[in-house]
């Protein structure tokens, strides 16, 4: 088996924001760890936005690139229902897969990683890429 000397990793985090705890807290983890020995790229929602542009803005070192999506507005009302939040979440991540489709032709990834929220029954939006993927950390 031939090993790449590049790698190059696309995250997919649904939620990834520094200074915060459980899920926004794992993805930024997870970021912020893979960008010490690689540059980065990050599909996250757009809610992130502020948080993680706050952090840059004083700490960017330009490993990490950051790329906000969120549905279109007619699904915002998922959002607020938590009954139908994983509605949204679903939908959330084909987009998020579309997306790093587009962003992979461009920047030629070789792993995608599904970061954040894991669960078992849901698909990952990394598998839509057309790369190999990472499905985790899963708790």
């Amino acid at each position: 088996m031939e090993v790449k000397d590049e790698i190059k990793p696309l995250v997919i985090a649904y939620a990834c924001e520094p200074g915060l705890g459980s899920e926004p807290g794992v993805g930024w983890n997870l970021v912020h760890a893979l960008s010490r020995i690689r540059p980065v790229w990050v599909i996250t929602h757009e809610q992130h936005r502020k948080g993680v542009e706050a952090y840059l803005a004083k700490n960017d070192d330009g490993r990490v690139h950051f790329v906000f999506y969120t549905l279109p507005r007619f699904f915002d009302w998922a959002l607020v229902w938590p009954p139908v939040l994983n509605f949204y979440y679903y939908f959330w991540h084909i987009g998020a897969g579309r997306l790093g489709r587009k962003l992979n032709k461009e920047h030629h990834f070789s792993i995608a990683h599904h970061a954040t929220y894991v669960r078992y029954w849901m698909p990952t939006g990394a598998a839509r890429v057309g790369i190999p993927y990472v499905w985790g950390p899963a708790g």
